[in-house]
């Protein structure tokens, strides 16, 4: 099969990877690519999510890699990990490298990655529910530590109830993401789960809904004013991520406390 050459997104020079994937295909396809003189190879679960990682890996202002091109895996052996996107794999690659050097070249890649998508929210709010559950996440820990929090996202597998970790102002903040597609909206069992979790550790808790949350948790919330957990729906991400923005270009400090900060908007 003569491959389809497709110039990474976003590119302004001319970066190209191969695509030896027919459009209808629709089963697991692997990217190759070169780094370091060795071929490496990762498996995702269709076309479209491993031509966004090829997007990313090849493109010089990011990945960088040599030689990338996507295949269809025809075989029906199944391979031990398929990663769901393009930011997993970056992921999973961060977790894997050396804690001693947190300037390597995956960390940058994430970091930049997780900018254009903050940035990109921040002025195209209705993008919101194009973003995966995982990666907003992510996004929200790159948005936080650009705020000035200490940060630490939670592997999804072992969360113990909660997303994100937040230490600033020796204060310690829980985290709890649900990015639920319309019109699922979180309800009372949600709540009382993460409470339990943010007593049980001694902390005030940020539970987070971009789909917004059901009447009747809304109706007991009034009732219950003393619960040590705050609620934000997509407005206050956009908040957060328009404030990561103001950061950035200089306009935005933190003139308020960890908490105010935090829980301004939250209800």
């Amino acid at each position: 099969m003569v491959p389809e050459v497709i110039e990474a997104k976003g590119s302004w020079l001319n970066e190209t990877f191969e695509c030896f994937v027919p459009e209808d295909f629709g089963g697991l396809c692997a990217m190759s690519y070169a780094s370091e003189g060795k071929e490496h190879w990762c498996v995702f679960p269709n076309r479209k999510s491993a031509m966004g990682a090829a997007s990313i890996a090849c493109r010089n202002d990011i990945g960088g890699y040599l030689n990338v091109s996507i295949r269809p895996i025809v075989s029906d052996v199944q391979p031990d990990q398929v990663y769901a996107s393009a930011t997993d794999w970056l992921f999973d690659s961060q977790i894997s490298e050396s804690s001693e050097a947190p300037a390597s070249p995956v960390n940058k890649v994430v970091r930049k990655l997780m900018h254009e998508l903050v940035t990109t929210l921040a002025e195209f709010p209705d993008e919101l529910a194009s973003v995966e559950w995982r990666d907003l996440e992510r996004l929200l820990g790159v948005v936080f530590e650009r705020l000035e929090f200490d940060v630490t996202v939670t592997r999804s597998a072992k969360d113990g109830g909660f997303d994100i970790v937040l230490k600033a102002d020796g204060q310690t903040y829980l985290v709890e993401v649900k990015h639920w597609a319309q019109p699922n909206r979180v309800g009372p069992g949600v709540l009382r789960k993460f409470t339990d979790v943010a007593v049980s550790h001694g902390a005030q808790g940020l539970l987070i809904s971009s789909s917004g949350f059901t009447s009747t948790l809304l109706r007991g919330r009034i009732e219950l004013t003393q619960l040590p957990v705050l609620l934000g729906d997509a407005t206050k991400i956009i908040s957060l991520c328009r404030c990561y923005v103001q950061s950035e270009r200089g306009v935005w400090r933190r003139e308020k406390t960890a908490s105010e900060l935090l829980f301004a908007g939250a209800f």
